[in-house]
């Protein structure tokens, strides 16, 4: 809770009273909005003028379709003969100046789309005697000669529609105030200085001034001149209005801008730009606003007056707001900012963001639209890092804190205050209701209550699993984690219900399963898993330890593992070792297995050419010279025409020659062979003999 607002409406109260002139209200007042109504002022002298100023500030809804509608200012008619003047704004926001001169019409028209819709101009139409002139925003947007003067007549003067009726009513679709007629046409500088302030007795014209109407009285349209040409409003609707008005204004017009007003010795605004170009205007309102609704942010606010700035284009402008005489800085500088509006039709002046110069004691904000501004200050907010009901978990801290800069804190709970709980922190670890009030200066603000309940830790249990697998193992369940309802993460874990070893591939790895209560105190627990690899897949290599004896041979699968033999799928019995005597033709495998994982099956051997045992006596057959280098001579002894077959075979088992021959001996060629083991293989009718051969 903030502490409440205080205004500062009497503030100075001599200097508001000498700034006052006319009882009006504060800044633009009030206006009327006009559609099919309108405010008719009787005819007077001192509105027939033979030279004019027509000045007013305008928001149109709509604009007709002819230059001739959409009348602000009209006091003109043809039922006698053309007489008097008007002053409208038809055709897509042209601004337009007519008047009666000699017996006919002398016009002078702004370009087409001068202006828009929705938002707020202050328009004047001006003739000397010699130039018609006509202005939007203290620009001059249209001029032409002409000499004589404006032939008057006796029609009552209108604002919001056509005086002379008979050719169309011509209402103005839109928000009119700040009207005023003079007998003389004022100069550009006259318009400029005083287009955003009220007329008083100090304006260097006031003389000429024919009649004033700022709308601000309810009922009736008085004239704030000295003539006293009272209006009667006529359906048109009073609202609060929107025209940059205030008690003393300045401007500047083209490049680089830099002009201060001030309010007493109070405070000041100071308005910079470097690219100005169109009119740019400060103004400043010596009264209360119509309204002083602030948002909850802002604490104080200082109503006594307010400063306004009217843009005529779309100028960046820089503004410093120096507080320096203002009783509402001291011991709150550091909160001081701008509550500022767009014009006196918003309800709320909201937060403006500025930043606080402390050194120079200004506010500043760099701007690019109209603004009012008045000087507030806007307290630090608590800001804890939580809110509403938090759980802590048996043993555990919860550390709450104010994230925005405060300057003196007091921590409480249920009880009230916490002894020596003074920083901004405060660590929680019992249940109970806690709260945070920080204190700067004029500034107090109590956060929301935070309630912290307590909650046990759960016991959380893996339940059963394998802790070792091969990598080709299929996916293995998860089972009897409680409480249950928890989850189960890690390496390979497949949709939390399955490990999968392929997955994770071979290595060790820990797995959890994670139980967390309604109160999100978790507990979790572990299990270690192995995934050892699979084994690489053994090859068969053929090989011959002596001369009549065939075997099978394998690498194996490294150091460690254990080999297995199978003759056309089945076991064979002791089959362990690294070789495999071959007894019996067939289909010869083998598998090995390491850390009790198999390795993929051989490629299969095929052993079909066993036969009866060898009728060819070992020593009948001899090969020579052995060790050899290029040929080697084959003898079958006393065997004489005999048909046999002869086959070289390398150590890797390929058959490098196989010939057949009639003959006791044959001669084979070696010499294009490398040096090594090979196996010579002589087969009869009656058998077979198998020999080695070195070859150096």
């Amino acid at each position: 809770m903030k502490t409440l607002r205080k205004s500062l409406g009497l503030i100075a109260l001599a200097l508001t009273v000498s700034f006052q002139s006319f009882a009006q209200s504060p800044g633009s007042g009030n206006a009327y909005d006009f559609n099919s109504n309108y405010i008719s002022v009787p005819h007077n002298a001192s509105l027939n003028p033979s030279f004019i100023t027509l000045e007013a500030w305008i928001k149109a809804d709509s604009w007709a379709t002819n230059v001739w509608e959409n009348v602000i200012i009209s006091k003109d008619g043809w039922a006698s003969g053309d007489q008097g003047y008007v002053l409208r704004a038809g055709a897509n926001g042209t601004l337009s100046f007519n008047f009666s001169g000699a017996g006919s019409w002398v016009e002078l028209n702004s370009a087409s789309g001068a202006m828009v819709t929705g938002q707020w101009y202050h328009v004047a139409a001006t003739y000397d005697g010699t130039t018609m002139r006509i202005y939007i925003n203290g620009t001059e947007v249209g001029s032409q000669t002409y000499v004589g003067s404006i032939n008057t007549g006796t029609y009552d003067l209108t604002i919001g529609r056509a005086a002379y009726t008979v050719g169309g009513t011509r209402y103005f679709d839109g928000v009119i105030d700040e009207v005023r007629v003079w007998s003389e046409g004022l100069p550009q500088t006259s318009i400029l200085d005083y287009m955003c302030q009220k007329v008083t007795a100090s304006h260097p014209q006031y003389a000429s001034l024919g009649g004033y109407w700022n709308f601000d009285a309810a009922g009736i349209a008085t004239d704030s001149s000295p003539n006293g040409n009272d209006g009667t409003v006529i359906g048109a609707t009073q609202l609060a209005s929107g025209a940059a008005i205030g008690d003393e204004s300045l401007y500047s017009f083209g490049g680089p801008v830099d002009m201060t007003i001030a309010y007493g010795v109070i405070d000041s605004v100071q308005i910079e730009s470097l690219a100005a170009v169109e009119p740019i205007h400060v103004y400043r309102v010596d009264m209360t606003p119509n309204v002083t609704t602030t948002p909850s942010s802002i604490v104080q606010i200082d109503d006594s007056h307010y400063y306004g700035v009217f843009d005529g284009g779309s100028s960046t402008y820089d503004m410093s707001y120096y507080y320096d005489g203002n009783s509402m800085a001291p011991g709150n500088e550091p909160y001081l900012n701008l509550a500022g509006r767009t014009d006196g039709t918003n309800t709320i002046w909201f937060t403006q963001n500025a930043t606080v110069n402390l050194p120079s004691s200004k506010v500043e904000k760099t701007l690019s639209a109209r603004v009012e501004v008045m000087l507030a200050a806007i307290c630090p907010s608590i800001s804890l890092n939580v809110s509403g009901a938090q759980t802590v978990c048996v043993g555990d801290t919860i550390s709450l804190f104010d994230q925005a800069s405060n300057s003196n804190y007091q921590w409480n709970d249920a009880n009230g205050v916490i002894i020596g709980a003074t920083g901004n922190a405060l660590d929680v670890w019992t249940a109970g209701d806690y709260y945070l009030v920080a204190n700067n200066g004029i500034c107090t603000d109590t956060s929301a209550t935070v309630n912290f309940t307590v909650s046990p830790y759960p016991t959380a249990d893996f339940g059963t699993l394998s802790t070792t697998y091969c990598v080709t193992d299929l996916d293995d369940n998860f089972a009897g984690g409680t409480p249950a309802g928890g989850t189960y993460s890690g390496t390979g874990v497949a949709g939390g219900t399955a490990f999968s070893p392929s997955t994770a591939g071979a290595g060790t790895y820990m797995l959890y399963y994670t139980y967390a209560n309604a109160s999100g105190c978790s507990d979790m627990d572990s299990l270690e898993v192995t995934v050892n690899a699979q084994p690489s897949q053994p090859v068969i290599t053929w090989n011959l330890l002596l001369d009549t004896a065939q075997e099978l041979c394998t690498d194996g699968c490294g150091a460690g593992s254990t080999l297995e033999w199978f003759l056309d799928g089945t076991s064979i019995q002791n089959g362990t070792d690294l070789c495999h005597f071959v007894t019996s033709n067939g289909i010869y495998t083998v598998s090995c297995t390491y850390d009790g994982c198999s390795s993929d099956t051989s490629a299969s051997y095929l052993i079909d050419d066993l036969g009866v045992a060898s009728l060819i006596g070992v020593d009948l057959v001899s090969i020579s010279p052995n060790p050899t280098t290029d040929f080697i001579s084959i003898s079958l002894g006393s065997y004489e025409n005999t048909e046999f077959n002869v086959t070289l075979i390398d150590a890797s088992g390929r058959v490098l020659v196989k010939k057949s021959h009639i003959g006791s001996s044959i001669e084979l060629d070696l010499t294009d062979y490398g040096t090594g083991m090979y196996i010579v293989s002589v087969e009869t009718a009656n058998g077979a003999v198998t020999k080695k051969v070195m070859k150096n």
